[in-house]
């Protein structure tokens, strides 16, 4: 009796410790459950959230893919067209080389050639070997430059990363004077047969269209100057119009009295180019209509050289032993091609004089290795062999022909309007 007394008692003392116990544990557990059924609820609601997240980013996806495929299809309905047409153009352009064309006529001892170039380097690449023939047989040569390629950015870019400090264009325009002088020394040319105008790059057509007195100069978007700011030019401080440009040619040339002018052709696709055909044509019409420079002026020649023309020269790159022929477009355009054969020490010192513009090779390298050919190509308009045998028409200069580029006749076809000469 007294054991389970004890055990009564021992029961009795526990029970309200289990009851705590038992209270804490249904507490505990409750606890849990709860803990467990937000963390079941917040899980529930993140994966709805990664859900929603997936399908928006997936929805940006999708418009992000119909945005390009939009974009993609747009430029490739306006690229296409122009890569098959330039696919085209190249095709007619190679064919052009299967062609013959005449011989350009052999200097003679007597000639003085005069090149007028838009831009250093310009010179080297059509009239390159040309230059070179006429010096070697000891024919007196002067190189005259519109521009000094100083609106060039590419040029700029190519020195700024090699030099880290070279930024003013004027110190670019002062380097390429510098590879153009040692260019021409292999060519056989002189610092003193070298000539440079100091016109803005980029701005001569828009001087003869626009900007034609000193009143109204233009203003180069390049260097900000609206006079030439360099002392070499041949007219320092000279004016950026269409005015003192022309006075300049017409200088040049008549001091010089070339019986052979080389310029750019007016179909050229730079607006500098088209100018400088239309500068140095003009000056060669003033000259003709004075009295003390009429004879010598009507018997000189004006030849056109080719720089930029869409997909040419064909073929592409550096090819020494194909010949350069004239683009498929301007085989029937007004103008009657020749072609200027290069003997060997000819090409060998037109390749030389390209190598020296270090600036340009940077960029084009391909391109302009391109002019390195058997021969070079000369084209005379139509119009200009008319003048070269006889007198002015009406005896007025026509210096007021249309130079605009969205013009439906190439240049070559369009007769230039017998206007009153421009006093300068």
């Amino acid at each position: 009796m007294k054991f389970h007394s004890a055990v009564r008692a021992v029961v009795s003392a526990a029970r309200p410790h289990l009851e705590r116990f038992n209270g804490a544990r249904l507490q505990l557990s409750r606890r849990l459950r709860d803990s467990l059924q937000n963390l079941q609820k917040k899980f529930g609601a993140w994966r709805e959230r990664s859900k929603n997240s997936a399908r928006t980013a997936s929805e940006r996806a999708r418009r992000r893919k119909r945005r390009l495929a939009g974009a993609v299809g747009c430029a490739a309905c306006v690229l296409l067209p122009s890569v098959v047409f330039g696919a085209m153009s190249y095709r007619r352009n190679l064919a052009m080389a299967r062609e013959s064309f005449p011989a350009t006529p052999v200097l003679s001892t007597h000639d003085r050639v005069l090149v007028l170039s838009p831009h250093c380097d310009d010179e080297t690449l059509g009239v390159g070997g040309t230059i070179a023939e006429a010096r070697s047989r000891g024919l007196a040569v002067r190189v005259a430059f519109m521009t000094n390629g100083d609106g060039s950015r590419s040029t700029q870019i190519a020195e700024n990363v090699r030099h880290l400090r070279r930024d003013s264009l004027r110190q670019i325009a002062a380097m390429r004077q510098h590879e153009t002088v040692a260019a021409l020394k292999e060519l056989g040319v002189s610092r003193e047969e070298i000539v440079f105008l100091g016109y803005p790059d980029g701005g001569t057509q828009t001087m003869w269209q626009k900007n034609w007195t000193a009143d109204a100069p233009y203003r180069s978007p390049f260097t900000g100057a609206d006079h030439s700011p360099y002392a070499n030019s041949q007219t320092p401080g000279a004016p950026y119009c269409g005015q003192a440009a022309l006075h300049d040619v017409t200088r040049l040339l008549g001091e010089f009295r070339p019986t052979v002018v080389f310029t750019t052709h007016p179909d050229d696709t730079h607006p500098d180019h088209r100018a400088a055909y239309a500068y140095a044509r003009s000056a060669l019409e003033t000259l003709r209509l004075r009295r003390d420079s009429a004879g010598w002026a009507r018997r000189a020649r004006l030849l056109t050289f080719l720089v930029h023309r869409g997909v040419w020269p064909a073929p592409h790159g550096y090819h020494p032993d194909a010949p350069l022929a004239p683009p498929a477009d301007l085989k029937d355009a007004g103008t009657r091609w020749m072609q200027a054969p290069l003997d060997e020490r000819s090409r060998r010192a037109k390749e030389a004089a390209l190598s020296r513009y270090v600036s340009q090779m940077a960029f084009t390298p391909h391109y302009l290795r391109g002019f390195l050919r058997r021969n070079e190509l000369f084209g005379a308009l139509s119009a200009d062999e008319a003048r070269e045998t006889g007198p002015a028409s009406n005896g007025a200069a026509p210096t007021a022909f249309n130079l605009s580029a969205a013009q439906k006749k190439p240049l070559s076809q369009q007769r230039m309007p017998h206007e009153s000469a421009r006093s300068f």
